[in-house]
């Protein structure tokens, strides 16, 4: 079965907008059993998109197509859908009414320019939006399925889960289904990582391997379709795929279930059910964005204070003054006696710090660009460790010195369980 993703949208196609709904359901539809075998784009004219769909009927089972759905002038994929079909766009009434629903439950009148969105191909059948005001339709054009969405990522995703998967199982079946399971690897470089799992494919026939670099870490991800996870040979077959690439990995390994490095640090946290609190220089708030972007932090995360200046370090976190003077801001010992102080005044289980030469400029023949200190502190410790990374610029430092204080946070916690 061959499908397809078509995304619409002058932004996407000039690049000022990042086009996430393409890979998401390429996984999701992946997870069903079913892979994608092209992606497109194109902007928002009629033309333009009605030409994209035809080409793609004649090659396509199932293609499903992002974009273009809302209320204003260049919201014409309905329009092209309809032109590509051979088809007229009429109003219908059932997504008219879904569209007044939603103002209604908002407390609010619809206004006539959403009028616009109800007009869809004769031949399509409505999708529910629950979450917005463009209801989705689904056809058929030339041998294709086709499933049009919303560009709007959360809409889009709820439209895929209730109104698009129900009706491929329904149409096609319940395929192979894909089972998978990831690492999160840090501390090796992409090739590195390539180079110790060299011989997977030999070992474990009809598997796939895959690895993603986000930056410093790396997701390593190994696959099987089509294998039933009741199936008592089919489960020791991935445990074992499993336990071959993290005798390879070891330490490295952060997380057996592909979870970021925050978020192992949070579950970590968690059950340990202890609280950490933070204090940056160089990272300027990183480290306690990261950690509060993970649901649920508000159980451990307690405290963050950028002390950026030597004079924040001193009176904030109470770092002894003889110590920067003696040392600099950038050394073991100040990084060490910040994170003290960031545990102390927050009565937090953990205290982590960074100081450090983010760059481009500011560094030293003894502290280049890229040297970090970072501090951690817990019952019965405290420690400063500094790293030097060979990296330029300021943005890649940041995110290395962040996620390694995390990692000896991790460490750490992994010792108390």
């Amino acid at each position: 079965m061959k499908a397809e993703i078509l995304s619409t949208g002058n932004e996407i196609l000039s690049g000022s907008v990042t086009d996430t709904n393409s890979s998401w359901l390429a996984v999701k539809l992946l997870e069903t059993g079913i892979r994608i075998t092209r992606q497109t784009c194109t902007g928002d004219e009629t033309e333009g998109i009605a030409t994209a769909i035809k080409e793609i009927s004649n090659r396509a089972d199932i293609v499903l197509v992002t974009g273009g759905l809302g209320p204003t002038i260049d919201d014409v994929t309905a329009k092209a859908a309809a032109l590509a079909a051979g088809d007229k766009l009429d109003l219908n009434q059932k997504a008219l009414l879904s569209i007044k629903a939603y103002f209604e439950q908002k407390s609010r009148h619809m206004p006539e320019i959403n009028r616009k969105q109800a007009n869809l191909p004769l031949k399509s059948v409505t999708m529910e939006n629950s979450c917005g005001t463009a209801p989705g339709f689904h056809m058929e054009i030339g041998k294709a399925l086709f499933f049009f969405m919303p560009g709007v990522p959360f809409e889009m995703k709820k439209m895929f889960k209730t109104g698009v998967v129900p009706e491929i199982e329904k149409r096609f079946g319940v395929q192979n289904q894909l089972f998978s399971e990831s690492f999160t690897v840090f501390g090796l470089p992409e090739a590195e990582v390539g180079t110790r799992l060299r011989g997977f494919h030999e070992k474990f026939s009809g598997f796939r391997l895959g690895f993603r670099a986000a930056f410093p870490l790396i997701e390593v991800k190994f696959s099987c379709q089509g294998m039933n996870t009741a199936d008592e040979k089919a489960e020791n077959a991935m445990k074992q795929a499993g336990q071959w690439i993290f005798s390879r990995l070891d330490k490295r390994v952060v997380s057996l279930q592909g979870l970021l490095m925050e978020q192992e640090v949070g579950r970590l946290l968690s059950l340990s059910k202890a609280t950490i609190a933070v204090a940056e220089s160089c990272t300027g708030g990183l480290i306690a964005n990261m950690l509060t972007d993970v649901p649920g932090s508000s159980d451990y995360f307690l405290l963050s204070a950028v002390t950026y200046s030597n004079r924040a370090k001193i009176e904030v976190l109470g770092v002894n003054q003889d110590t920067i003077i003696k040392n600099g801001a950038v050394h073991r010992e100040t990084a060490r006696e910040m994170a003290e102080g960031a545990r102390r005044i927050a009565k937090a289980d953990y205290g982590i710090s960074t100081s450090g030469v983010a760059g481009p400029g500011g560094g030293s023949d003894d502290k280049p660009v890229g040297t970090v200190c970072i501090g951690v502190a817990g019952p019965g410790f405290s420690k400063g460790k500094q790293y030097y990374f060979p990296f330029i610029e300021r943005g890649m430092n940041k995110k290395i010195f962040a996620v390694t204080a995390l990692e000896l946070l991790r460490r750490e916690l992994i010792m108390t369980l």
